[in-house]
């Protein structure tokens, strides 16, 4: 997992495939006032999300095969839970249509809490359990983009 402001984000550009269109496509929906749903760029999509955070207890850990998150919060904040494979077990089957796989705590499990404030951003690799939209106290509103990287190493042309 990584964690850092998005400005510093374009560092990690050899480890993060077609983050440059990721980043394009961001600035476009920026100009546009962030229109909530699902965008396309080239090598990959994002979603702009407005919610409520919601407290941990209803969420569940998830991981992704295909695809890395790369979650970019803009206004309001949440808590994101992260907890590495080997401490966490396959609670759904891995749904390959949305690249999905839901997990519960092993009994050693000790997951970490990230608080995420506006212009923070943390990206989360396929071997990275992570719970994200979380209220830890209050629960708030949020807008976010999470963007949708692929996980091969495939280079923009």
């Amino acid at each position: 997992m990584i964690i850092c402001e998005f400005t510093e984000l374009g560092k990690y550009r050899p480890q993060l495939a077609h983050l440059d269109s990721a980043l394009a496509c961001v600035e476009a929906l920026r100009a546009e006032g962030f229109p909530a749903g699902r965008h396309a760029y080239a090598g990959g999509f994002l979603f702009v999300q407005r919610g409520r955070t919601r407290p941990v207890a209803e969420g569940r850990f998830e991981a992704h095969r295909d695809y890395i998150d790369v979650q970019y919060m803009i206004e309001g904040g949440e808590h994101a839970l992260y907890a590495p494979l080997s401490a966490l077990t396959e609670a759904t089957d891995y749904d390959r249509e949305n690249d999905i796989v839901f997990l519960a705590e092993k009994p050693d499990c000790r997951p970490s809490t990230l608080a995420v404030m506006p212009g923070m951003c943390y990206v989360a690799f396929p071997e990275d359990g992570h719970m994200p939209c979380r209220a830890v106290g209050e629960e708030q509103d949020y807008l976010k983009i999470v963007m949708k990287l692929p996980a091969g190493q495939e280079k923009e042309g």
